[in-house]
């Protein structure tokens, strides 16, 4: 038995330095890539400030969106940071701070204000996800089975690209997904706790964790909502009242600080951000049929607002105030439609970014392959000249294999129904959060490691059956 630990032991090690590997190559070759960029820039920009002693604003006299647009790359604050004079410094209360912060602190660790170091310790936490996945499976599933099914899990982790790709980025993507499987954890941990007050205290570490991580991405705003209905049929009713209580309670006083500096500035309640409205405005632009008129482009919508006759600053509560009108009146007009393109979006939840465009080159050699190469040899000929993209759209088609497995894995797991009932209320929150506004790939990947979970059960069952039946056979 201690040998067979040993290999399993060594097995996890290896997928783990495999996933760091992994992650290590697309940040080395996509680290200053054209990508969220925007996001990054007002990240980098508050954080200079707050490094100053300004507070978390923001700043119009810098070159630098029009430079990185230009040149398609994410330029680092080192590079412009001379060029933001305090008295071009307006408050926003678009973005929450705690990207800015962690931002700040790697520069002050390291030295110097760029994106990597931040990006780095990103794709490291991110690797070590395999160690937790592993651990999860282990609880749900004790013995030699849960210890396969646990590698299953963490070796379908370490390689799916879209989450590599967004811990690699400068944006604040990743963090959601490292607080949500942290929380199922602790969660399942629960249970070895035992009475309501030892696990009031458990409940108050995942509060602090919630409400710091709402100044990192407000996208798990509700989840511990969801997390405590999950709870009633977990540990009981008095459990999920008590988690849903103190979670609540903590985050409202980690948010406090920043409703009152909002307030401050805005003379408005805004917990975390003000872009509701501007993400249901350009939600519906995601549909070309969209009868009114909306864009999913920030910069785009921002222009027709202002061509529209109202001078605003993007980003402020009256810029959201302009937009709400906006999609009220279009809700009113256009009900049905409205209606109908929430339900179109169902499908979408599906589709996780795989985090590329299409370059110009590979467009051009697309179109020329097409008239001169049959339809296998254009394919071949196209995936030579790009062997980036060609990857990638592979591990796109595999992924939508491996979703095929989710279900089964759910159903052979079916016995511990109150297990599945906590696992799947987060890609339900994420599904109630993101049909009726937009649904934005990149916030999907949050929801992967669940299905890893039941796809290496699903998997792992059908390798055990199939062995059994030729086993039988010989």
């Amino acid at each position: 038995m201690a040998t067979k630990n040993r290999k399993i032991a060594a097995a996890l090690g290896g997928i783990f330095i495999l996933a760091l590997l992994f992650r290590g190559i697309i940040l080395a070759k996509t680290h200053d890539d054209y990508y969220f960029t925007g996001l990054s820039v007002e990240s980098g920009i508050m954080a200079i400030n707050f490094a100053r002693g300004d507070g978390f604003a923001y700043n119009t006299g810098t070159n630098s969106r029009d430079e990185q647009t230009e040149e398609q790359r994410l330029i680092d604050p080192i590079e412009f940071k001379d060029e933001l004079i305090p008295e071009n410094n307006y408050f926003s209360a678009h973005e929450v701070p705690g990207y800015a912060v962690l931002l700040a602190a790697t520069w002050k660790l390291f030295g110097a204000e760029r994106y990597i170091y931040l990006q780095t310790i990103q794709i490291i936490l991110d690797a070590l996800l395999v160690f937790l996945i592993f651990w999860i499976v282990q609880r749900l599933i004790p013995g030699k089975r849960g210890m396969y099914i646990g590698l299953l899990a963490a070796f379908f982790l370490a390689f799916f690209y879209p989450q590599a790709r967004i811990a690699a980025s400068a944006t604040r993507d990743i963090w959601p997904l490292i607080i949500i499987m942290s929380t199922i954890a602790l969660l399942l941990k629960a249970k070895d706790f035992g009475t309501l007050k030892k696990r009031s205290l458990l409940y108050l570490g995942i509060g602090v964790m919630f409400g710091l991580g709402m100044y990192l991405h407000p996208i798990i705003q509700y989840l511990n909502f969801f997390l405590a209905l999950a709870l009633i049929t977990h540990l009981g009713w008095k459990d999920a009242a008590a988690f849903f209580i103190i979670t609540t309670v903590c985050i409202g006083l980690i948010l406090t600080p920043w409703i009152v500096r909002n307030f401050k500035h805005f003379d408005r309640f805004i917990p975390t951000r003000d872009t509701v409205w501007q993400g249901i405005w350009e939600g519906w632009g995601e549909f070309p049929d969209n009868p009114m008129g909306a864009i999913l482009d920030d910069g785009l919508t921002y222009q027709h607002v202002l061509e529209e006759g109202y001078d605003v600053v993007y980003g402020s509560p009256e810029y959201n105030d302009i937009l709400k009108q906006k999609s009220l009146a279009a809700i009113k007009k256009y009900p049905l439609w409205v209606a109908g393109a929430t339900i179109r979006r169902i499908p979408h939840v599906l589709k996780p970014g795989f985090g590329y465009t299409y370059p110009e080159a590979f467009l051009a050699d697309y179109q020329a392959l097409q008239q001169t190469h049959g339809p296998l040899a254009f394919k071949f000929e196209l995936a030579r000249r790009h062997p980036d993209i060609a990857a990638k759209a592979l591990l796109y088609r595999l992924y939508l294999l491996f979703l095929i497995s989710v279900p089964v894995g759910i159903f052979l797991f079916r016995k511990k129904w109150r297990e599945i009932i906590l696992l799947t209320a987060v890609p339900i929150y994420f599904f109630a959060v993101l049909i009726p506004l937009h649904v934005e790939p990149r916030y999907l990947i949050s929801i992967f490691p669940i299905y890893c979970i039941f796809s290496g059960i699903a998997i792992y069952y059908a390798g055990e059956k199939g062995f059994y039946f030729i086993s039988r056979r010989t």
